[in-house]
């Protein structure tokens, strides 16, 4: 069987959560419609009058943690040193992540949290 998925991506948390937001609310309203239908059209022909969002069934997210996708992003890796800055501009406040390559010694693996 196969399926088409839709991929999106964020600038920040809080897009990715207005949208998950809204998605859920597509989803709950289709799989009520859907389950009050006896069959659904899966042949891809379907209703022309119906719009792409009716098709929309599920939500399915990759399986990576935000913390893991901000290190990678970051390129923050274990076994290094880090000096952490924290900023306040115009009431946002700002951190600045930047390797230590002064020691030499590497440090014992811990979680990274600020």
């Amino acid at each position: 069987k196969k399926h088409s998925f839709v991929c999106l991506s964020f600038d920040n948390v809080e897009g990715l959560q207005d949208a998950r937001r809204d998605l859920e609310a597509v989803i709950a309203r289709n799989q009520t419609v859907m389950s009050r239908q006896e069959a659904f059209d899966l042949d891809g022909v379907g209703d022309p009058r119906q719009e792409p969002m009716d098709f929309i069934c599920g939500l399915f997210e990759y399986d990576v943690r935000y913390i893991t996708r901000v290190c990678i992003d970051s390129e923050i890796r274990s076994g290094k040193w880090y000096t952490v800055r924290s900023e306040m501009h115009e009431c946002e406040e700002f951190h600045t992540v930047v390797i230590a390559d002064q020691f030499l010694m590497k440090p014992a693996l811990r979680v990274f949290a600020w």
